[in-house]
């Protein structure tokens, strides 16, 4: 059933920097054949990247703050996408889907030559309102409608948090 969601010759490319969070992904899908996983950030830049854990080391969300760590943060590899994409190592994607705790525009700076391919059709992505406020970057949010705009994206709101751009 999940190669048909997919299609025949279709893969899901999972990205999870976080230790062990990435294994308790590599082994949720290691019966999925067409599921990938990477231990990697996706990012504007490739190279190391701390994230806090916050007060909970086994928690299943960090959010990713610079390249220098702070006491108790954790180190991972980040890539940009587009460079991921180029050299081969994942497939050009048709969808994609983002949650990475305020790390968005991020990613999707690190993936213009991606959202410029009319082959990606569709992205979802949650916007962290609350963690981009703490961090003073409200304006964030609206940075990331008017690059996806700028690629030719219907953009729609459905809910809060959770946009969904579709190619126009």
């Amino acid at each position: 059933m999940f190669g048909e969601k997919v299609g025949p010759d279709g893969t899901v490319v999972a990205f999870e920097p976080v230790p062990h969070t990435a294994e308790r992904l590599r082994a949720a899908v290691a019966d999925l054949p067409r599921v990938r996983t990477l231990p990697l950030a996706l990012s504007d830049s490739s190279g190391d990247l701390a994230a806090d854990l916050g007060d909970h080391p086994d928690a299943e969300t960090a959010r990713i703050f610079s390249a220098h760590a702070g006491e108790g943060d954790v180190m991972f590899r980040a890539e940009r996408g587009d460079d991921l994409v180029r050299e081969g190592i994942v497939p050009r994607p048709q969808i994609v889907k983002i949650d990475v705790e305020g790390h968005e525009l991020e990613v999707l700076q690190g993936m213009e030559e991606v959202l410029s391919n009319p082959s990606l059709r569709h992205l979802f992505i949650e916007v962290h309102f609350a963690i981009l406020g703490m961090t003073d970057r409200q304006d964030v949010p609206t940075t990331i409608v008017r690059l996806l705009e700028a690629k030719g994206y219907r953009l729609r709101w459905v809910d809060q948090s959770h946009v969904w751009a579709a190619r126009a």
